[in-house]
């Protein structure tokens, strides 16, 4: 008969935790908090939840009053604070700013970029945001980004044979993977005059580069999850084409104020990149009361941030651009340490004004030539990664206008 070791009772009481995750919650004057178990900490509990760890970050951050302190298995080293408060996130991107470099575990998740400015810290950080600084901000280069958006994106649409057949039948098209292919030939283009034709007749297979495929895949998913809720979403559509219609200006893109707010409101929903990782180089005391040690992990929940009733309002979860609209009928202005769509404090992101142009672009360019419909199929949702990109990608079936 065979006999039962140790090896075999640990494998059967790890199933137990995970299979029955139903125990693995605790009710704390009604609020879900993973329990804490001996020996493996709240692991258990995290790893049934993996599969949708962003609405999970979601539900526990509203739970523990935006700040939630993970515990991780005895002597692993994974103990982490994961925070959505607004005054911490102040706090570590700006007011403390000099404490909190990326760290070595930000270093590990961004390898594939090497020393650029994404995972760089310290003085080589410096340097590389002085030196785009410069290049981001020349009136040249932004002229230069708007004529290579406008002149690709019109080069391109003869390329992709289902939008050129679209005019006498539906066509299907994954809208991501499109997406994706204009932002890096758009992107080579203009850093580099080589046009690597991945938007080309018959679509062909790309090998996309590591890390050229991350300072890209922001744009090209915002542009996704905007016409996802787009179709979710009919009215603002009818309203964004009304304005494009009767206002449009190809001079003047600030004029599209109900565009602005429609981007913002998804970047609000959809992040460009869901976490933000942080280590203190010193003891400190956040604003929440949370002490951190040295060297401590910090997780920045910012796609949990978007979605904090707290923060937006019983409304949080619903997609609404008008929240973004002041009474006069201008942007309304949010923190950037509460939107964090392009990152807070010294850390901003410095081509936040060229990629919203180029998005506008894109977006107003189909709004005007083609109506679009989500197929049928897949559930929508984001892959658990650094960018915030759908999983299945988005499928949609696509009409010119006539």
């Amino acid at each position: 008969m065979a006999t039962i070791g140790l090896p075999e009772v640990f494998v059967a009481f790890i199933s137990f935790l995970v299979f029955n995750c139903s125990f693995l919650l605790k009710k704390s004057q009604s609020q879900p908090i993973l329990k804490n178990w001996p020996l493996f900490g709240m692991l258990p509990g995290m790893l049934a939840h993996i599969p949708r760890i962003f609405d999970f970050s979601v539900e526990v951050l509203e739970a523990t009053n935006l700040t939630f302190s993970f515990e991780g298995p005895w002597l692993s080293g994974t103990h982490m604070l994961f925070t959505a408060d607004p005054r911490n996130i102040d706090h570590i991107l700006s007011l403390n700013f000099g404490n909190y470099p990326k760290g070595p575990e930000a270093k590990k998740i961004f390898n594939a970029l090497g020393d650029r400015i994404l995972s760089a810290d310290m003085e080589l950080w410096e340097n590389l945001r002085k030196s785009n600084h410069a290049i981001f901000h020349h009136p040249d280069f932004l002229k230069l980004s708007v004529l290579v958006s406008r002149n690709t994106i019109k080069l391109k649409e003869s390329l992709i044979p289902c939008l050129d057949n679209a005019a006498h039948e539906k066509t299907i098209i994954d809208l991501q993977d499109v997406f994706k292919r204009f932002m890096f030939d758009t992107s080579s283009i203009l850093m580099t005059g080589y046009d690597p034709m991945s938007v080309s007749i018959g679509m062909p297979e790309v090998l996309f580069d590591e890390a050229v495929e991350t300072g890209r895949d922001t744009t090209s998913s915002v542009l996704t999850w905007f016409f996802w809720l787009l179709s979710k979403h009919p009215q603002v559509l009818t309203k964004i084409r009304k304005v494009i219609n009767t206002k449009y200006d190809p001079t003047d893109l600030e004029k599209l104020v109900y565009l602005h707010a429609a981007l913002s409101e998804t970047m609000r929903l959809y992040p460009l990149l869901p976490f933000n990782h942080k280590s203190p180089a010193k003891p400190d005391v956040l604003p929440s009361g949370h002490k951190v040690e040295a060297n401590s992990k910090i997780v920045i929940c910012i796609y949990a941030l978007g979605r904090m009733r707290s923060i937006w309002g019983e409304d949080a979860l619903d997609f609404k651009p008008e929240r973004w609209i002041s009474d006069s009928g201008g942007l309304r202005h949010e923190p950037s340490y509460k939107f964090m769509a392009f990152n807070a404090g010294p850390r901003a992101c410095l081509g936040k004004h060229v990629a919203l142009m180029q998005i506008k672009i894109v977006a107003v360019e189909i709004i005007q030539k083609y109506d679009f419909e989500v197929t049928k199929g897949d559930k929508i949702k984001p892959v658990p990664s650094v960018i915030l990109r759908m999983k299945h990608g988005l499928s949609v079936k696509v009409t010119k206008k006539i």
